[in-house]
């Protein structure tokens, strides 16, 4: 059974609802800033906050990242930012910036189902996706994508369906680290695309907008 932490959301009827349909789960909804401290000391499998929690207790909630193993923190942003985390290193490894428009359950849904697959793996056709492994395997070879570029799918398949902007994916993907120009994350998506083959329209380029994945809509393209 996984824990998951969950707080500083207004509708509690609905995260009600998400612990009471997800029975497999023990779902911790802290009623106040005592008990939001409380649960730090229990395991913490999962935890979703929105950006002005993380503000709060932001030197707290990076040393809990930091201490517990295979804690995953989903951060809801209404506008993606470089955020300043304490361990940089572990962004798209334990911190998930994700952009949303509302917090409700379908958007709990996502993540949840999200964190599933980054356990268990995602198949689709023969394309394999091993997130523990960080690798995608085409035909039972590995392709060989650099770490940031396993990283822009991951963030990319995390928005699924969403279109994403080149500088909210360098602020996503590169944080503070990045120095040039907005341009730089075509030469990366081209890169990505041709390892991928023919996969390579899992991204979609969404004309003077960004870039969009849609994984689960491959299954028309491979009919082909």
């Amino acid at each position: 059974m996984h824990t998951i932490l969950i707080a500083g959301m207004e509708d509690r009827a609905m995260l009600h609802e998400v612990a009471s349909v997800n029975q497999q789960l023990h779902v911790i909804l802290p009623e106040s800033h005592e008990d939001f401290i409380e649960a730090w000391n229990k395991p913490i499998d999962l935890m979703i906050l929105p950006s002005s929690t993380y503000k709060s207790y932001q030197k707290e909630i990076d040393l809990l990242v930091e201490k517990q193993r295979n804690i995953k923190f989903f951060l809801l942003l209404s506008k993606l930012t470089p955020m300043d985390f304490h361990h940089k290193d572990l962004l798209l490894k334990k911190y998930f910036p994700m952009k949303v428009k509302t917090i409700d359950r379908v958007l709990l849904d996502k993540i949840l189902n999200f964190v599933e697959e980054m356990e268990k793996g995602c198949t689709c056709g023969d394309l394999v996706l091993n997130y523990g492994e960080r690798t995608i395997i085409v035909q039972n070879e590995v392709l060989p994508l650099t770490p940031l570029e396993f990283d822009l799918f991951l963030f990319l398949r995390l928005h699924e369906k969403s279109t994403l902007t080149r500088d909210e994916l360098i602020k996503a993907v590169w944080g503070y680290n990045f120095l040039g120009d907005s341009r730089t994350i075509d030469t990366h998506i081209k890169s990505l695309r041709r390892k991928l083959g023919k996969y390579r329209c899992l991204i979609k380029t969404i004309w003077g907008k960004g870039y969009q994945m849609d994984l689960n809509g491959i299954s028309s393209f491979l009919s082909f």
